[in-house]
Order: C-alpha cells, then sequence, then structure tokens
C-alpha cells in the first residue's frame, strides 16, 4: 500500500524523527545544567560554567512565572444594566419598527392583489362592515334623523305653534332605540360570525402566501377537547382584558391614556393571534412572547387604535372590522423585537412586561367559583338521590 505525501499515517511517522533532535538537545542540556542528574564534568560548584547553569534555569522559571493567565472560555463579564434613558430609547425603536410594520400598505394591498381567495374575502368584509354595517349608521345618524326634526317642525308650524324640545328628543331617542334593537344589534351579531369565517381564510391563505405551510397536528379526540378547552380558556382571557380595558378608562387624569395604550395590545393580539395559531403555538406560548415583545406590539397596534378609538362604540368597531384583514397580513411581515436571545437588563423598564396578570388571576378566579359550584351541585344531587 502506498501512502500520500499527506497521509496522516506518514505525517505520523515522521514527527518522532523530527523531535529527536530537541529531544536530545534538552536531555543534554538538562544533564549538563543539573548536578543531581549524575553527570561526569570535572566542573567545581563554584565555578563560572555552574553559576551559569543556575542563572539560566531562574530565567527560564521566571520566564515561566511571567506569562499571562489564558482567558477562559463564556462570559464572566456580566451584562451591564442600562439606565433609564438607554432603556427608553432601546424601546422605543422597538415601538417604532412595530409602527412600521403596520404602515406597510403597499405590502399588503399586493397580497391581496395576487391572491383571488383574499380578494374575494376582503371583498365581503369591504361590503358588510362598510357599506351595510357603516353606511347605514351613518344614514341614520345623518340623514334619518335630521330628515324627521325637519318634519317635526314643519308639523309644528303649520299646526301654528311650536314643537316642544322635550318630546322632540323623546322621539328622536325612541326612534334610536328602535333602529337599533331592530337594525344595528342584529346585523352586528351576524357580521361578528361572518367576519370570523372571512378573517380566517384570509389569514390561511396570507399565511402560506407569505410565510408558508402552517404547522399540523394529527386530529384526535384528545386534541379536539384540548382544543374546545384551550379556546374556552382563551376567550375568557380575552374578554378579562378587554373589560379591564374598558374599566381603566375611568380613572382619572391618566385613564384615557391607559385604555389607549391596552387597545394598542388588544389589536395587536388579534392581528397576531392567526399567525401564532398557524405556527402552532400553545396559549401559553403566545401571552409569553407578547409580554416579553411589549414596546413593539404597541407600536403595531397604534396606527388602528388611532384610527378606531376616539368613535362611538358602533362606529369604532365597525371600522375595525374593516380594515382588520388588512393588519392580519400585515402581522405575517412582522419583525418582533427583541430578537431571541437579546438580553436587555434595566431597572426602570423591564423586558418582560406582565400585561395579562390580571386577566390570568380574574381567568383563576372565575374557573375555581365554577368547579366549585359544579362540586356543590354534585354533593347536592348526591345527598338527594342517597
Amino acid at each position: 500500500m502506498s501512502l500520500s505525501p499527506s497521509s496522516p499515517l506518514r505525517s505520523s511517522l515522521r514527527k518522532p524523527s523530527a523531535a529527536a533532535p530537541s529531544a536530545a538537545a534538552s536531555t543534554k542540556s538538562s544533564s549538563a545544567s543539573s548536578p543531581a542528574a549524575g553527570s561526569t564534568s570535572n566542573s567545581a560548584p563554584g565555578s563560572p560554567s555552574t553559576a551559569a547553569a543556575d542563572a539560566a534555569v531562574r530565567h527560564r522559571k521566571q520566564n515561566s512565572d511571567s506569562k499571562p493567565i489564558p482567558a477562559t472560555t463564556g462570559s464572566q463579564v456580566p451584562a451591564v444594566s442600562l439606565t433609564f434613558l438607554q432603556g427608553a430609547r432601546v424601546h422605543a425603536v422597538f415601538g417604532y419598527q412595530g409602527l412600521k410594520d403596520a404602515s406597510a400598505w403597499p405590502s399588503a394591498l399586493i397580497a391581496i392583489y395576487g391572491s383571488k381567495t383574499i380578494q374575494a374575502n376582503a371583498f365581503k368584509c369591504l361590503l358588510l362592515n362598510g357599506l351595510l354595517f357603516l353606511g347605514s349608521i351613518f344614514l341614520f345618524d345623518y340623514a334619518v334623523l335630521p330628515v324627521s326634526r325637519s318634519l317635526r317642525g314643519y308639523a309644528a308650524t303649520a299646526a301654528g305653534g311650536k314643537s316642544p324640545a322635550v318630546a322632540g328628543d323623546l322621539f328622536d331617542t325612541l326612534l334610536g332605540m328602535t333602529y337599533s334593537v331592530l337594525w344595528v344589534y342584529p346585523i352586528y351579531a351576524i357580521s361578528f360570525i361572518l367576519n370570523a369565517m372571512w378573517y380566517q381564510r384570509i389569514a390561511d391563505r396570507s399565511y402560506r402566501v407569505q410565510v408558508g405551510k402552517p404547522v399540523s397536528a394529527p386530529f384526535t379526540y384528545d386534541r379536539l377537547l384540548k382544543m374546545i378547552t384551550d379556546e374556552a380558556y382563551r376567550g375568557l382571557l380575552l374578554l378579562n382584558f378587554l373589560t379591564q380595558s374598558l374599566v381603566v378608562y375611568f380613572i382619572p387624569y391618566v385613564g384615557p391614556a391607559l385604555s389607549f395604550l391596552c387597545f394598542c395590545w388588544v389589536a395587536s393580539f388579534y392581528s397576531f393571534e392567526y399567525r401564532w395559531a398557524s405556527k402552532g403555538w400553545s396559549l401559553q406560548q403566545r401571552v409569553d412572547h407578547f409580554e416579553s415583545h411589549w414596546a413593539y406590539y404597541i407600536g403595531f397596534g397604534f396606527p388602528v387604535t388611532a384610527l378606531t378609538f376616539f368613535f362611538p362604540q358602533f362606529i369604532s368597531q365597525g371600522l375595525f372590522a374593516l380594515l382588520f384583514p388588512v393588519y392580519i397580513i400585515m402581522s405575517n411581515r412582522g419583525h418582533p423585537q427583541p430578537k431571541a436571545g437579546q438580553n436587555l437588563p434595566c431597572k426602570y423598564l423591564p423586558q418582560r412586561l406582565p400585561i395579562f396578570r390580571l386577566a390570568v388571576r380574574t381567568n383563576a378566579c372565575c374557573i375555581r367559583r365554577i368547579v366549585a359550584r359544579n362540586s356543590t351541585r354534585r354533593g347536592s344531587s348526591a345527598k338527594d338521590s342517597g
């Protein structure tokens, strides 16, 4: 068998021969310099050659002791904590990134234009929420009510008197209540169901187009029960947080600003939920991720909250339902900050903000009450049967 010049066996065979002269030289120098090596040198203990050898030994020891200690692997220096201004600047950058991702209307419109499925469902959302729901509200407020007041004024003038203001206000109130009960509330309930179906189709198709194939798990009975349980807990959690966002509005001075902030988080959570579901994330993973990127999600939810927060209830919800498909699409291209593994310690601004802590505790309290009530009913039924 022939060995190539770069063969490991041949290189290992050459190493001892190359190192032999240096080993022999070191053996000779050590035997010549060490008196205990059994050398037959004729040098006396106080001769110049012995003094030179001792000096060489001391020089080698000094050089070996003066070598720097090699640095150990790993980060031994702890991360430096950021000041308040530095932390605020960093989180402001994260919020600005969310604002940029929520303003990517051109890419969202391109995604709508490039898919017939997204086009069809977005057009249905536009007709239902824009034309039918919001259009009917504006028609009643700016056409029906003014015409009704004008007709009452003409009738009072023709009768030779004036229409009482109290009677006119009462008539407007009754007319508005009748309109709300017979039209607004039914169409709102129907639009809630239809929007949920259309949003899901838009989210599924846009995720496939912009990201890829969603994560799928085999469908089993246990998984079905877990999905039902998770959805019930999720719905209760979001309901509690939405109630918290509404209640905090009535805090003096800072209430409206805090409520606006909470609704920014609500809008962001709704928008990104479809993306997280396509990734197969559990509810706990979603909450952990959301609380660790709280500044980014303030920025992402800011535009749609600014467009809907200052209007009356039904107009606000209609505008949100009209704009929501675009934000579902834009969430697929979002880049939440900070990135995974990025540690930003700060004394005054937490890296993870417990946004859902109160809602989670309210959920736990509600569940405990339900379980206690069921156990009480079971106990009473068992006593009755016994």
